[in-house]
Parts: structure tokens; sequence; C-alpha cells
């Protein structure tokens, strides 16, 4: 096998042509034809996605924990759920996924992937626990739970509906 030696001009080269590219590459995108660059709605801290339910509902996550219903075009004032003393949110981390059961109208289950807080992984439910403390980067899991809304408005879920369906202990959960 012969193997050629890199240049140690190379990696320069690329990088220069790298940055000559970058404001032509960044200056060459519109928006399509028939689409509108427009703000929707305002005052989300770092939303995740959203989760149409109809038309006129849909269902917005942030990535500190919380998830707000917005309908007719209003946030509505309390969230459905609002886990954000558990969400490890940090980084990439936190509330990273959020799912509406195919029968969530009739059954209001809605599902959650999160990147638990080790501060509350560790100490919840124990006399070392404090709301107010977190322990961000470090080393924790992910956890999958699923909830149910109340029925039949689907604006508020009942915190007792809790299944941890992943991610149980530190033991179980996604490293």
């Amino acid at each position: 096998m012969n193997l050629t030696p890199i240049s140690p001009r190379r990696p320069f080269f690329l990088l220069l042509l790298g940055m000559l590219f970058q404001g032509h590459w960044a200056g060459a995108q519109t928006v399509p034809s028939g689409f509108n660059d427009g703000l929707v709605m305002g005052g989300w801290v770092e939303p995740v996605g959203f989760a149409p339910l109809s038309p006129t509902r849909y269902y917005v996550w942030e990535k500190r924990g919380i998830v707000w219903v917005v309908d007719n075009g209003v946030k509505l004032g309390t969230p459905l759920i609002d886990l954000s003393e558990e969400v490890g949110n940090w980084r990439d981390h936190g509330l990273l996924g959020f799912a509406l059961d195919p029968a969530f109208q009739s059954n209001g289950r809605f599902y959650l992937m999160y990147t638990v807080d080790r501060h509350h992984l560790m100490n919840f439910g124990t006399a070392g626990y404090d709301p107010a403390t977190d322990e961000y980067y470090a080393a924790t899991i992910m956890r999958i739970t699923r909830y149910t809304a109340n029925l039949p408005a689907l604006t508020t879920s009942d915190p007792a509906s809790r299944l941890v369906l992943f991610g149980e202990t530190k033991e179980t959960g996604a490293a």
C-alpha cells in the first residue's frame, strides 16, 4: 500500500476555499415562489417543534421542558405540561421529542422524550433534592414518558397519569 502524505498547505487551502464560498452559498438562499418568510407567532423560549391536532390547534414544545397549546392562533396561558424541573436543558439536551397518540382525541395520551437533569435523576424524592438545583453538564440519561391530557379539552394534563416507558432509573435509561 502506497500512502501519500498530506501536504501541510492542503488543510489551509480547503479552509480558505470554504471561507470564500461561504458568503456565496448563504446569499444564494431565497424563499421559493409561493412561500412567505415571516414570523407566525413569537413569545417562545427555544421551541423545538410542534404537533398539529387540527388546522386550528397545535402543541408546541420548548427545549426547557414545557409543552404549550395554541388554539385558533392564541397561545393558552397554562401549558399542557411543564417538566422543566426534571429536564436537563443545556447545549443540545432538553425536551427533544413530543408526539400525540394516534387516538389522542379519545384517549388523551402523549409522549415525551427528554434528557433528565442529573440532580433530579439522583435526588428526586429524597431529602437531598432541591428543585432549584441542577447538575447540567453531568452524565445522565434520556427518558421517554407517557402522560394523559384531561378530556375533553386536551389543554392540561394529569401529573398522576405519568408512565415512564424508558429510563425509569439511571440503569434503565439511555446514556
